[in-house]
């Protein structure tokens, strides 16, 4: 039996998952955080008691400045080109723009100067600036190297490059993701593929995805808990019915289509 090792000896996209996955659920209590990741991170996971003391330094953080609410005045001690200045003030005044919170941070106005020529459509360049600033912030907080080369890549693919970081929300490593969806369905992972059927069989859920390849197929999802995931559905107001086979196969129907890809099943 393998012996859970400390949180020194764990990799640096290991830490990176702990993290994000703490600063996404601030509402759970550390104990039923460290028993998630330790289903998430599986072989890779630390011991739970090693667990629960990285959720609490993680949540014992004071706010880097960087993370503060933007302003002109901030320019005195975080200077940004003159050029990329309009493009936080259309941030601020954008109704469509997307932050998880009410207002651009700091360290948000940093990484949209730094990437507004070469995004120029306001919305794309809101939202991958977004991303790049949680992922720098994730990597201060787990005391891991912020190296975005993988994403830079993408830039001048700025839709591409959002998918990417939508499948990334999935909680599980997104290569990862994408090659069994490819080996199980026969087509490169994209985030327009919808579903509005999932099947339950042997603790496992499948989406039934329709007319690929002439035929319908099952595309298992990395769901931890399934009655969670009925609830979610349930409050989103997606949920249809649910029927019982007589093959013990669970039948969930939504109101709705869900996009696969862009979404996080917990």
């Amino acid at each position: 039996m393998k012996t859970k090792g400390s949180l020194r000896r764990i990799s640096q996209d290991t830490k990176k998952t702990i993290t994000s996955h703490v600063l996404g659920n601030t509402d759970k209590i550390r104990g039923v955080l460290a028993e998630e990741l330790e289903i998430i991170l599986g072989d890779k996971s630390p011991s739970y008691d090693t667990l629960v003391k990285e959720i609490s330094r993680i949540r014992n953080q004071e706010m880097s400045e960087l993370d503060k609410p933007w302003n002109t005045a901030t320019l005195k001690d975080y200077p940004i080109p003159q050029e990329a200045i309009p493009h936080i003030i259309a941030g601020l005044e954008s109704k469509k723009m997307f932050t998880h919170t009410r207002g651009i941070t700091i360290r948000h106005a940093l990484w949209i100067s730094r990437i507004c020529s070469v995004v120029q459509e306001l919305d794309l360049l809101l939202k991958i600036a977004w991303n790049y600033a949680l992922k720098e912030r994730i990597s201060e907080i787990s005391n891991t190297d912020f190296v975005p080369a993988e994403y830079d890549k993408l830039l001048l693919s700025p839709k591409k490059l959002i998918e990417r970081f939508e499948n990334e929300k999935l909680g599980i490593d997104f290569d990862t993701y994408k090659e069994a969806f490819k080996q199980t369905t026969g087509i490169e992972l994209h985030p327009s593929i919808n579903t509005r059927c999932f099947y339950v069989f042997n603790d496992t859920v499948f989406a039934f995805i329709e007319e690929i390849g002439g035929k319908g197929v099952l595309v298992p999802l990395p769901v931890k808990d399934i009655d969670n995931f009925i609830m979610e559905m349930k409050q989103q107001k997606k949920f249809k019915n649910m029927k019982q086979s007589t093959e013990n196969l669970l039948i969930i129907n939504l109101k709705e289509n869900v996009n696969i890809a862009a979404e996080k099943w917990g």
